[in-house]
């Protein structure tokens, strides 16, 4: 199925997005990106590694690539992996990026494939405790066998006081709706600032882990504090960035998530 991307949709909404993707499953429709992944070099290879590598429905744009190049990403069924497409003119590469490696297929004039693997580390030695992709996958799954509806991940800041003021706003929000909520430090935060600023201000110690996570990075939750992403079952929202009220946050959590 896939992690899905949600929008800040009403519920109604939501319920006709649920009922399109189930319909589409069932009758083997084509995933909505096909027809982006249609225009690259080797086009067809492509749709056949994303769909063995279990690309989900959604597609999200990638940073800007090169000369006429264009990137894309896509979640898969395991979250904390994410494929990548780079093309360019005359060739394709389709990678795999797990906490641990990346895989690349590539495919030069001809469309013949190349693979290569590189092992990679995505928790840096040292520094403060991290959460990682494996930390994220045991918050979801524990969230709803707990009997909550789902789990929001709030990225804060020392060095944006609005990040530490807004983390009770996002905690009485999440509350209200039923939802739980893990904070987590912003990377190269100043981790003795960090514990000075969360004891100021009633954030809880395990909110100095610092995230580390494939899923988190990809979904674009750390290129703001604060952010919030909320993830319920196989849905995932949009990010949510910058300060806002416990009443600002119940209006997104109210349209992705329903009423609390």
């Amino acid at each position: 199925m896939g992690f899905r991307t949600g929008a800040a949709l009403g519920s109604a909404a939501l319920v006709l997005v649920g009922l399109a993707a189930a319909c589409a499953r069932d009758l083997d429709i084509e995933p909505p990106w096909m027809d982006s992944v249609g225009s690259v070099p080797c086009a067809e290879e492509v749709r056949e590694t994303l769909e063995g590598w279990g690309a989900g429905t959604d597609m999200l744009p990638g940073p800007p690539a090169g000369g006429a190049g264009v990137r894309f990403r896509f979640p898969t069924r395991d979250l904390g992996a994410w494929l990548v497409i780079e093309a360019g003119e005359s060739s394709t590469t389709v990678s795999r990026v797990t906490p641990d490696s990346v895989t690349t297929q590539a495919f030069a004039r001809d469309c013949a494939p190349s693979t290569t693997t590189r092992q990679t580390n995505s928790v840096p030695d040292g520094g403060p405790e991290h959460f990682t992709d494996a930390d994220l996958r045991r918050t979801v799954s524990s969230a709803r066998a707990g009997g909550a509806r789902g789990v929001v991940v709030y990225l804060w800041s020392p060095h944006m006081p609005l990040s530490v003021d807004g983390y009770r706003e996002i905690q009485a929000a999440a509350k209200d709706h039923g939802l739980g909520l893990v904070a987590l430090l912003f990377p190269g935060s100043n981790l003795d600032f960090a514990a000075a600023e969360a004891e100021r201000a009633g954030i809880p110690a395990d909110a100095l882990r610092e995230a580390a996570s494939v899923e988190l990075t990809f979904r674009d939750a750390l290129v703001h504090a604060p952010t919030i992403l909320v993830f319920d079952g196989d849905r995932v929202s949009a990010v949510l960035p910058g300060y806002r009220s416990a009443e600002g946050y119940r209006g997104f959590l109210s349209q992705f998530i329903g009423p609390s």
